[in-house]
């Protein structure tokens, strides 16, 4: 056992894992040995002598065992490096190619209701700071990044009568994006360009002394807002989880659309958001009820 992972610990290492992974990849080849010579009465365990017969039935006594999908999939990982370890450098089959991680539950991000997202607004408002409600009006209803509205330069907005665009220069995997701004955005951007020092430069959001308002800033004054609005542990990021999930509900589950807005390069990225909240499934739950329960 140990030539043998100390041969597999130099293959990852050739292949340019780092330090952690290496550890938890041998890590996971001591609880498949052990898993191995305990349901084989003890046999020890030799490559050669690998099926696959014998890894799906460890992944299912992961699945038995383990308290959760993720666990078993990372588990799994360090076999599957095995498996391509055995069939490059030894010839031999790769007995975890057909190996299938276990489902996960679909995440969905945290999301606020339109009543809160219209608190966080209204502080806003009250406090009188222009910049900073377009900021939050272009994560909330414009699904921008933090980092996307931190970097917007002044010509990256076209405001015209009745329609406007944000272009999104710089995305996630230097994507580039156009994103329609309704008339709330288009008000608040307005209001705050009307307002912007002349000599601030290219930069669309700046601080007092004219300098770019960054991530942290960004951050900083959502939280704020938030804060004042009795809302905890809200960022940009929530801010954008919202304007997904209620542009799902407004387009009817139009996940293509959706893509398109948020900038994700994978449909099942956006995909996230068609999972139910706790309380939307007991309200969906609650009206097959024929008042048996009454309480």
């Amino acid at each position: 056992m140990s030539t043998l992972a100390d041969d597999l610990a130099t293959y990852l290492r050739e292949q340019g894992k780092s330090a952690q992974t290496i550890r938890a990849y041998l890590t996971d080849l001591t609880d498949f040995s052990a898993w191995f010579a305990r349901v084989n009465e003890g046999e020890a365990l030799e490559l050669a002598h690998i099926t696959i017969l014998d890894v799906q039935q460890y992944r299912q006594h992961l699945l038995d065992t383990a308290a959760k999908p993720a666990t078993v999939n990372r588990r799994l990982a360090g076999l599957r490096a095995l498996g391509r370890w055995a069939e490059e450098e030894r010839g031999l089959d790769n007995f975890a190619r057909r190996l299938k991680g276990a489902r996960t539950t679909p995440y969905r991000p945290q999301a606020l209701s339109r009543n809160q997202v219209n608190r966080l607004m209204r502080e806003a408002m009250l406090a009188k700071r222009n910049r900073d409600l377009a900021v939050v009006l272009l994560l909330a209803q414009a699904g921008l990044r933090v980092g996307e509205v931190a970097r917007l330069q002044v010509g990256d907005i076209e405001l015209g009568e009745r329609k406007g665009t944000v272009t999104v220069r710089a995305g996630k995997g230097a994507r580039y994006r156009e994103v329609p701004l309704n008339k709330d955005v288009r008000a608040a951007l307005r209001a705050w360009l009307d307002e912007r020092p002349a000599d601030a430069g290219e930069a669309l959001f700046v601080g007092q002394r004219g300098q770019p308002l960054g991530v942290s800033g960004i951050t900083y004054l959502v939280r704020k807002y938030a804060q004042a609005a009795g809302l905890n542990d809200v960022s940009p990021h929530t801010l954008r989880h919202t304007f997904a999930t209620q542009l799902l509900d407004a387009s009817g589950h139009d996940l293509r659309l959706v893509q398109h807005l948020l900038g994700h390069s994978r449909i099942e990225t956006t995909a996230r958001y068609l999972k139910p909240s706790a309380e939307a499934a007991l309200e969906a739950l609650e009206k097959l009820s024929v008042g048996l329960g009454e309480e």
